[in-house]
């Protein structure tokens, strides 16, 4: 019976009042974002330019005497035609448009850590004071006793009690 008590006295000495600490989490969140994109790109309007001397005969007909200057670009292409006293410049232009489709990729790391909670402390009642000296003194006696036993056990060792 006394083991018993014994047994029973170490397992209440060995338990705790602490609650045990929360360790601050922390969540990552990776996300990925595709967008195809398409539009339509337009470029700078383009022009050409022909300056040239014009004559008539004494038929009345006309015709180009000189070519002064002709501007063109690598999209415009100026064409002049004069037949039966009209003149006809033809101007061809490539598209102006283009269209045009790409990819995006957006990476998004997000990481959030989650705080512990915070523990306010409260002044400790009446009660929780007496437990704990209660507590105290008996760890004192207990040591004493303990102490005790083992100077008897060595004395009965040696003999001398």
């Amino acid at each position: 019976m006394r083991k018993l008590l014994i047994i029973v006295m170490i397992v209440f000495l060995m338990t705790g009042c602490r609650t045990p600490r929360q360790l601050p989490q922390s969540d990552r969140v990776i996300t990925i974002t595709n967008t195809i994109h398409d539009t339509v790109v337009k470029t700078k309007p383009d022009s050409a330019m022909i300056k040239a001397f014009l004559r008539c005969d004494s038929l009345g007909n006309v015709y180009v005497c000189n070519i002064e200057s002709l501007q063109t670009s690598n999209k415009v292409k100026p064409t002049i035609e004069i037949r039966d006293n009209t003149i006809t410049l033809k101007c061809k232009v490539d598209s102006q448009a283009v269209y045009i489709r790409w990819k995006e990729t957006h990476v998004s790391d997000v990481t959030q850590k989650t705080l512990p909670p915070v523990y306010i402390e409260k002044a400790l009642s009446w009660w929780q004071t007496t437990e704990i000296w209660a507590g105290r003194i008996f760890l004192i006696l207990l040591a004493i006793a303990l102490a005790a036993g083992i100077v008897i056990l060595i004395l009965k060792l040696k003999g001398i009690i």
